[in-house]
């Protein structure tokens, strides 16, 4: 018998058949995805579209009350991609090539990328449909034949284009579409360009890391399990509506590169050979090849790279660098094409416009929008001067022209520039404008939109009451217009605005229904983004292990939709969570990740934000130069691109690093500046920061009066603001001051309303902080029992939150109240226990004075059977006493506000952390 021996080949092809999951394991994966036939109404009309293996429906979408909707039913159109399953169609195939474009669709989110919101399957009875969100607009080749648009408007659905297909091109792994032409770009409702159709797209793997052209990790067509050497395209023409299409081929014959004519499968250069093509169709409204329908013309024009020459018509000078690009994208050599993100920057070099809505008559007015391009283009250029001018220029335009829509869409464009750049002030009258005309020219979606961006706007510069009242304008407009997604993103601006004034359980409230309608809806991003503020309002209630979880879910989220600058949110509130609770090595790692990731997102202010966490974290462990230099680098970029209020949050952090050194003059320096540029800009929230942070240096320097007066006019501000927890800080640093004075009405008086305001907003940090200082006027006062509970329940509040510091510096300061009442061994228990806390967490001052708390009261216990008194081991003074005309005071206490430092009666920080600074 001859010897049979198998194929390594065939060996191969079994282990990937073994390891790839089959389809019905696939779907079984997406049960969030899964919609019930009955639940979809298609429209009377016939399809809108079809290709040579589906059809396309527009219909609604009823969904039904459910774990996320228990309250109300919710309508939404949608576009339905029924796959055929007919006798000329191979089953098992065509199951495989839904399966392979639902897995493709299921983890896109992005802006120019069509949105999957489900699918339905019985895939035995041959049903396999996608559905998507549905786009008004029709594809780019027919709205542009109705529209009519300028060359700058046509050159904006060119750069949507391009920013779809860079992210397509950047996921990890990379995405090729496959199929890029006119029929396959979408104009949604806001008139953004959208692409779509993934049934050839593929999942892409790079050889290398420096690999900007990935090889294909599958390219399958005929059986996802064999080797695509060994099932080479067949190239038949099909010429419906002159649209040459290949039917076994999965690409557009008219825009297929030359590599791929010649066998090879599509890849990310032959995809930006297709996008090229596109660019062309969109600006010059005609397909590629246009004077021939012959197969063999055609072939032979791409193979000898026949590409155009030029540009002819109208305003052609305006896009001489864009037909370069097209040019540099129809290289015959697939690695001389530039990548999707060179090509997007130039692009993005190019004056662009929105396109804006036809009149009823059919024809736009095209002056207001041309006045707009300009301003995008200094926009994304930094060239800002004449950006007022053509503002202007756009307003008397519109007034001579009566477009009310275009005037509003080109001061849309404009707020949204200035607001980019934190041109607040423009930002602010340019959005007040769009509103008006959106309302003149009846489109209230508009309108709303311009309403959620100036509380964007309003708070942005902490002016929260006006942000609150946009807000809830573009909310009741969304309602009206039953736009569920635009009111949850307002929902999560009115949590932002919530948060910042530190009312916790409203933020929760608005942040929960965000979430509610976002998991409805199936818009991960926003669940993410919402899910985010969550994360911070649990954070500043002290609530760790909840904040950690939900940061945790926000990461893995946003990783899933590979969403860099979310991932990198996450991680920085997963930074601050584990700040907070001394986890310094946790805190640094994420922080280190954060920046890592806002890097990857091209998020220089994110990369910054990252870096002033890694710079807290390297102060709370007095690594103080590492502190110093990136709190410099911080300032030195905000400096530069001229963000203020994130300029002042760096200063902040140095003069409070500065602060901890004892470097007075430097701190005050860095104070004042901070103060100066948030009077300037009229940054109330960074004043009363700055205002603070003066209190605790004149506290420490004893010039107590200064102190007052900084603390006092904080609190005022904060109390303007309606920032709650800045108030009770104010309040913590009064309460010090007053107890420094020996004023212990005003002391107690401020400590208690810190206290009562920390548990309203449920910040138990604060809560412990001012226990302890009611403790030290309690004690102070010769009341032992109240000082006594007061430092219990600080001591209880600290180890809730696993504050070691704090649970030692409360338990020094119980062992002095038992002491004072005579309770030895409660007292030698309490130091014992403060003593093995300071010793574990290397508090050096802190264990030394416990071990002399020991010693005295281990020298004078004896003594005190003999009838000394238990306070003997200090020297007392007389002191105003409660009420009560004058009271022993131990000296102790003065001796170290005589040092300007900010002591407790038992001798030692109070335990007091400094909350955050940072303006939210």
């Amino acid at each position: 018998m001859a010897d049979e021996r198998m194929d390594p080949s065939d060996v191969r092809v079994s282990r990937a058949t073994l390891s790839r999951p089959s389809p019905r394991n696939i779907l079984k994966g997406l049960p969030h995805r899964r919609v019930h036939p009955d639940n979809i109404f298609a429209a009377e009309c016939g399809p809108h579209g079809w290709g040579g293996k589906s059809e396309v429906y527009k219909a609604t979408l009823v969904r039904e009350p459910d774990k996320y909707n228990s309250w109300q039913q919710s309508k939404i159109q949608v576009a339905v991609k029924k796959l055929r399953f007919d006798e000329e169609m191979d089953q098992d195939r065509t199951s495989k090539a839904f399966v392979r474009e639902l897995k493709v669709l299921d983890g896109l989110n992005h802006p120019n990328v069509s949105k999957l919101v489900g699918f339905v399957e019985d895939l035995e009875r041959g049903i396999a449909w996608l559905v998507s969100s549905w786009e008004p607009n029709g594809n780019v080749r027919q709205f542009l034949t109705s529209a009519k648009c300028a060359v700058p408007e046509r050159i904006s659905l060119i750069r949507d284009t391009w920013e779809g297909l860079l992210y397509l091109h950047t996921r990890e792994p990379p995405i090729c579409h496959g199929d890029l032409k006119s029929l396959n770009i979408l104009v949604n409702a806001s008139y953004n360009a959208v692409i779509t159709d993934f049934g050839s797209a593929r999942v892409l793997k790079r050889q290398s890391e420096n690999d900007i052209y990935p090889s294909l990790l599958s390219l399958q067509t005929t059986n996802d399990y064999t080797s695509a050497v060994d099932n080479p395209p067949k190239l038949v023409p099909n010429i419906p509506d002159h649209d040459l299409t290949l039917t076994n081929a999965e690409f557009s014959f008219r825009w297929a590169a030359p590599e791929v004519l010649m066998g090879d499968r599509p890849n990310l250069p032959s995809d930006i050979w297709a996008a090229a093509w596109t660019c062309w169709e969109i600006v010059t409204d005609q397909l590629p090849f246009s004077n021939t329908n012959s197969e063999g013309a055609i072939t032979m024009h791409i193979i000898e790279g026949k590409v155009p020459l030029s540009i002819q018509g109208e305003q052609m000078s305006q896009i001489r660098g864009l037909f370069r690009l097209m040019t540099a994208c129809w290289a015959s050599d697939p690695t001389a094409r530039p990548c999707a993100e060179e090509c997007l920057a130039e692009v993005r070099r190019l004056p662009s416009s929105i396109p804006s809505s036809p009149t009823r008559l059919g024809f736009k007015i095209r002056s207001t929008s041309l006045s707009c391009p300009p301003a995008q283009m200094r926009y994304l250029t930094s060239e800002f001067k004449r950006m007022k001018s053509i503002h202007r220029n756009a307003l008397e335009i519109a007034r001579s022209t009566e477009n009310q829509l275009a005037a509003a869409n080109t001061l849309f464009a404009l707020g949204r520039a200035y607001q980019a750049r934190g041109k607040y002030q423009l930002a602010e009258e340019a959005y007040i404008h769009a509103q008006v005309y959106y309302a003149s020219g009846g489109d209230p979606a508009g309108r709303a939109r311009a309403f959620e961006e100036l509380g964007s706007v309003y708070r942005a510069q902490c002016l929260y009451a006006d942000a609150e009242g946009s807000y809830l304008r573009a909310k009741t407009m969304y309602t009206c217009l039953k736009d569920d997604l635009g009111r949850a993103s307002t929902l999560c601006g009115l949590g932002d605005v919530y948060r910042a004034r530190c009312r916790y359980k409203q933020a929760e409230e608005f942040y929960q229904e965000a979430r509610g309608i976002h998991a409805r809806s199936g818009e991960d991003r926003g669940r993410a983004n919402a899910l985010l503020g969550l994360g911070e309002v649990y954070g500043a209630q002290s609530r760790y292990r909840k904040a950690e979880e939900t940061f945790l879910q926000a990461r893995d989220m946003c990783s899933d939709l590979r969403d860099d600058s979310g991932h990198a949110n996450a991680l920085s509130g997963l930074g601050d969570v584990y700040r907070a609770q001394y986890k310094y090595d946790e805190a640094e790692a994420v922080y280190r990740a954060a920046h890592t990731f806002h890097s990857k997102a091209r998020d220089k202010v994110g990369m910054a934000n990252a870096l002033l966490g890694l710079g807290e974290v390297y102060h709370a462990r007095t690594k103080y130069n590492e502190a110093e230099i990136v709190f410099a680098r911080v300032r030195a970029f905000h400096e530069q691109v001229g963000n203020d209020i994130d300029k002042v949050n760096a200063l902040l952090g140095l003069g409070d690093l500065y602060r901890t050194q004892r470097k007075y003059d430097e701190a005050e320096k860095l104070f004042n500046q901070a103060l100066n540029l948030s009077a300037r800009t009229d940054n109330d929230l960074g004043r009363a920061n700055a205002l603070r942070g003066l209190g605790d240096i004149h506290l420490a320097q004893t010039n107590y009066d200064q102190a007052e007066d900084s603390f006092s006019l904080a609190q005022d501000l904060y109390d303007r603001v309606g920032n709650d927890g800045g108030s009770a800080d104010a309040l913590l640093g009064l309460g010090h001051a007053y107890r420094a004075q020996t004023k212990w009405d005003m002391a107690e008086e401020s400590f208690v309303h810190a206290q009562y305001i920390y548990a309203h907003i449920r910040n138990d940090v604060g809560r412990a902080n001012a226990l302890s200082g009611i403790g030290d006027v309690y004690h102070a006062l010769g009341e032992y029992s109240d000082a006594e509970r007061s430092y219990r329940q600080a001591y209880n509040l600290y180890a809730g939150l696993a504050d070691d510091s704090g649970k030692a510096n409360a338990l020094l300061g119980l062992g002095e109240a038992y002491v004072a009442q005579v309770k030895y061994n409660d007292a030698e228990m309490a130091f014992t226990r403060a003593q093995k806390i300071y010793t574990r967490i290397g508090n050096v001052p802190g264990r030394a004075n416990v071990v002399r708390a020991l010693e005295l009261l281990r020298r004078d216990r004896p003594k005190s059977e003999g009838g000394e008194t238990p306070g003997s081991r200090f020297k007392h003074v007389q002191v105003p006493a409660k009420n009560e005309g004058f009271k022993s005071y131990d000296t102790q206490t003065a001796v170290a506000h005589l040092q300007g430092q900010t002591l407790g009666a038992n001798g030692v920080v109070s335990g007091h952390r400094r909350p955050k600074f940072y303006i939210n």
